[in-house]
């Protein structure tokens, strides 16, 4: 079979054959997936098309990589028309029996019908961007973001939440809602994006497929025994905007600390979070991350909040094998990669109950799910898992199984093999 990938940016061997270290540092989900499809049956012919910077044509393999590299102004819905051109003279030298497209979010998602020159396609949903697009704020209004414009971002760019949000609903949304209803195909893993997928075309032909994820996380690895931080929370990468919810997670941390003085919650890819900065590093945080530096001042815990640098896939494995809890306060999420990781490792975890978490995560029987946008009964959540690290630990063990078996990376690109067949020989069930 020939098959066909259309992602976000050049996958780990890619960057191999270039002779660079992958930027991400971690191998990425879909380069997992892909060398699982690989290592499955060398007879299929692969191409790889990506959104990314640097422009390359390499053969590993039998997989061919390409990315355009550069940046043009005329656009289609959103793609630029020569990519579009070139996609389409690529799809017809390449001849896929099947193009996957992975993700709604990426600009190759937007690419025209006319490109794919009749092929057969799917879509992967990542991220459901339309219900991320509702929850944007995090419950956060213009009042709690007062004083968080003097940047570089809204002075150069007008960048703030009402024009955040709107980004969000009236253009990736947007794009979104019109990538589900010109595709017939599509490839999901929660109830909540098989809901999205049938609210936009009623039509569409779903398949199950989970996710790989990161190599890292399947070498054996366990939560340690020893040397387990004492009341300590990995909170991930929850810094990043409104919708990940760490003001949320701050705000259950208050009441946490009046009966535990030693918690610490530890979060990553936020320096600059608390402490002394420069001036010039001031001004080029964001309004998200000058309304946490503020609210973590108002609140008092400047000595309860690590901030970490960005981490690789090891460095998150150490922490989260060193936390006590993994914490995930977001205000929407589809099946977070963040949440799978933990529960690989076996550390106890607690999740917002929105999106398709509830897919993922049964509430006392594999981790905690608490009620969305709820610091209080998150507080509570917490102190009763430290109070109860025995059954916190029994969650955790019934979590990593059915982790493991969710997630294994050969049993998912057989699933996905079988799915690329059922489409090319049109057998939908």
């Amino acid at each position: 079979m020939r098959i066909m990938w259309i992602c976000g940016g050049l996958l780990p061997e890619a960057y191999g054959a270039l002779g660079m270290q992958d930027p991400r540092t971690n191998g990425g989900f879909m380069g997992s997936a892909f060398a699982a499809i690989k290592s499955r049956n060398v007879e299929n012919q692969l191409c790889v098309l990506s959104w990314d910077a640097r422009k390359c044509d390499v053969v590993v393999g039998n997989a061919r990589h390409i990315s355009f590299g550069g940046r043009f102004k005329e656009t289609i819905k959103g793609v630029p028309i020569k990519y579009c051109l070139i996609a389409q003279k690529v799809i017809k030298e390449f001849a896929p029996d099947i193009i996957h497209i992975l993700g709604t979010e990426g600009i190759f998602a937007h690419l025209p019908k006319w490109v794919f020159d009749g092929r057969k396609t799917v879509v992967s949903m990542q991220g459901v961007i339309s219900a991320c697009a509702l929850n944007y704020a995090g419950g956060l209004t213009r009042k709690d973001l007062r004083n968080t414009w003097f940047n570089c971002s809204f002075i150069r760019h007008g960048i703030s939440l009402s024009s955040d949000m709107r980004y969000w609903r009236e253009v990736r949304a947007r794009l979104e809602a019109d990538t589900i209803r010109r595709h017939n195909n599509f490839i999901g893993r929660t109830n909540f994006d098989l809901s999205w997928v049938h609210y936009y075309n009623p039509h569409a032909n779903y398949y199950l497929v989970n996710e790989s994820m990161r190599p890292e996380f399947y070498n054996n690895i366990s939560r340690r025994k020893d040397g387990v931080r004492r009341h300590s929370i990995f909170c991930g990468g929850a810094a990043g905007y409104p919708l990940k919810g760490l003001h949320l997670a701050l705000r259950a941390l208050v009441a946490i600390k009046k009966k535990y003085p030693d918690v610490q919650l530890r979060v990553a890819n936020a320096i600059g979070l608390s402490g002394r900065i420069s001036a010039g590093n001031y001004l080029r945080m964001g309004y998200y991350s000058l309304y946490l530096r503020r609210l973590i001042r108002e609140l008092g815990l400047e000595s309860a909040i690590c901030c970490l640098p960005k981490l690789s896939a090891r460095e998150v494995c150490e922490e989260l094998r060193s936390a006590e809890i993994f914490v995930l306060p977001s205000f929407c999420e589809n099946s977070p990669n963040s949440l799978a990781e933990a529960m690989l490792i076996g550390t106890p975890a607690i999740a917002m109950d929105v999106g398709g978490v509830a897919s993922m995560l049964t509430d006392n029987v594999s981790g905690r799910l608490v009620p969305s946008g709820d610091p209080a009964q998150l507080a509570q959540a917490i102190e009763n898992w430290f109070e109860n690290k025995e059954f916190a630990l029994q969650c955790a063990a019934r979590a990593r199984t059915q982790a493991l078996a969710r997630h294994d990376p050969i049993k998912n690109a057989e699933v996905l093999l079988q799915t690329y067949n059922k489409i090319v020989e049109n057998v939908y069930k």
